[in-house]
């Protein structure tokens, strides 16, 4: 589980990714159903990026205060057509769905926790690998960036590979979310290993979570989030629409931006101030693996 968005692999944990593929249980993360005739509509008017038209889809959402800067950064996955399934921290959950349903009013809609029933895990490695692990599960692998795959109410999401060079990727691996019963999860085959993993993973990917140490310290633009494709800037009205297109249309000026970065000393919480190579920023996730912590930094270009 997350310390504040801090996590820690041992030298023995990290020789487990010899044996691919990668298998993580995601106990940290948990599952919000928003459902009824109303809900992808009313997403759509509080994220910052389009929901309607989501289809079979999987994508990155963030829903910002009206300062602009982001509350959650949940990935979102329609269920059926009148059900969206929203991935956030665990740690999180409860206050996220008690703010989002104060903005229910007269909708038909519906926001509960679903965590018990919804489970969630990361797979990682090649693709033969993917589809070595999915078979079981009787799962297909999806075959593009943000496509799923979906077989008796599971569904598999391909979100993006590792990048970055760190132990246990050393050379780019592809990636899956994968949401579904605890049999489902438990079907699938391959190496399993510390949740720890998924979270170097995401470092290596570039992909920022706010957790509740950092809930409200970024806006999208600060940690990447408009290229790795969370805001959509020609939809309709959202909280914190303002400020983010004020940023957009002021980018050259905007001067923050989100890193990779590694250092052999400590690092604090997500949501931390911290002073790396005679830069101030943000510390926004880290894992420390075998002695090294590997992190992801919002500073200034």
């Amino acid at each position: 589980m997350s310390d504040n968005g801090s996590w820690e692999l041992s030298a023995d944990e990290l020789s487990l990714a010899a044996n691919r593929p990668l298998i993580t249980e995601l106990a940290g993360l948990g599952v919000v159903r928003a459902s009824g005739k109303d809900a992808v509509d009313l997403l759509d008017k509080l994220f910052c990026v389009r929901v309607t038209g989501l289809g079979d889809a999987m994508k990155l959402a963030g829903w910002a205060e009206v300062k602009g800067r982001l509350l959650a950064t949940p990935r979102i996955v329609m269920e059926n057509e009148e059900s969206v399934l929203l991935v956030v921290p665990r740690e999180t959950l409860p206050e996220f769905v008690k703010r989002i349903s104060i903005y229910i009013f007269r909708s038909k809609v519906k926001f509960e926790d679903v965590s018990d029933t919804v489970k969630v895990a990361g797979v990682m490695g090649a693709n033969d690998d993917l589809k070595a692990a999915l078979a079981p599960a009787g799962l297909d692998v999806p075959p593009c960036l943000w496509t799923t795959a979906r077989a008796n109410g599971a569904i598999a999401g391909r979100v993006i590979p590792t990048e970055e060079p760190v132990p246990g990727f050393e050379t780019p691996a592809e990636r899956l979310l994968v949401l579904g019963s605890a049999d489902q999860i438990a079907a699938l085959a391959g190496t399993r290993v510390p949740e720890a993993f998924w979270w170097l993973a995401e470092i290596s990917a570039g992909v920022p979570t706010v957790f509740t140490s950092s809930m409200s310290k970024f806006v999208p633009q600060a940690i990447n989030y408009d290229t790795l494709g969370g805001v959509t800037y020609n939809k309709g009205c959202y909280p914190g629409q303002e400020v983010i297109s004020r940023v957009h249309n002021n980018m050259a000026k905007f001067g923050k931006t989100m890193v990779f970065a590694k250092t052999e000393g400590d690092v604090p919480a997500a949501g931390s101030d911290f002073t790396f190579e005679e830069k101030l920023g943000i510390v926004v996730e880290s894992v420390k693996a075998a002695g090294t912590t590997y992190f992801l930094f919002q500073t200034t270009k």
